[in-house]
């Protein structure tokens, strides 16, 4: 009676990040785009996006489309900005699926304290009504206090 030999479950090295076996040749890949409006995209060009894979640190980052190579298997993404702080924070839970190229979609928010918008098709700017109200109350706070000395002077 000959013995079986155990078939390992995975062949070759880990990947450092992720700890999954890195396959060879497999074609699975997650790209992740992110945009911003027109009206911050000056402001956010200063600053770089993070990600982070299963709460390890994630690829370096920039605006734009980016290929992250993932073996297959169920990732829990988090994209945000760095700034002084994290801000706008998204998260979603992606699976790839082998040979698979899955497409995902990271758009900030118009506000520092907000937080981001992160799926598998385009999104939408979050907080675009708080800046409105923001912009709208300041113009008239701002028209207020300029007519006020002039309403107490006469």
């Amino acid at each position: 009676m000959t013995s079986a030999t155990p078939i390992p479950i995975a062949y070759g090295p880990r990947h450092p990040i992720y700890d999954q076996p890195i396959p060879k040749n497999s074609g699975e890949r997650l790209w992740l785009s992110r945009s911003t409006v027109p009206f911050i995209a000056m402001t956010m060009a200063l600053f770089k996006p993070g990600i982070t894979i299963n709460g390890a640190p994630g690829p370096q980052a920039r605006w734009g489309k980016n290929a992250i190579d993932l073996p297959p298997g169920q990732y829990q993404i988090e994209v945000h900005v760095k700034y002084l702080w994290r801000f706008g924070s998204a998260t979603a839970v992606l699976p790839v699926q082998a040979g698979q190229q899955l497409e995902a979609y990271y758009r900030p928010p118009m506000v520092a304290f907000g937080k981001g918008a992160l799926g598998p098709t385009p999104q939408s700017t979050p907080n675009i009504a708080v800046t409105i109200v923001i912009v709208v109350l300041a113009l008239v706070v701002g028209a207020f206090l300029g007519v006020l000395p002039t309403l107490l002077l006469s």
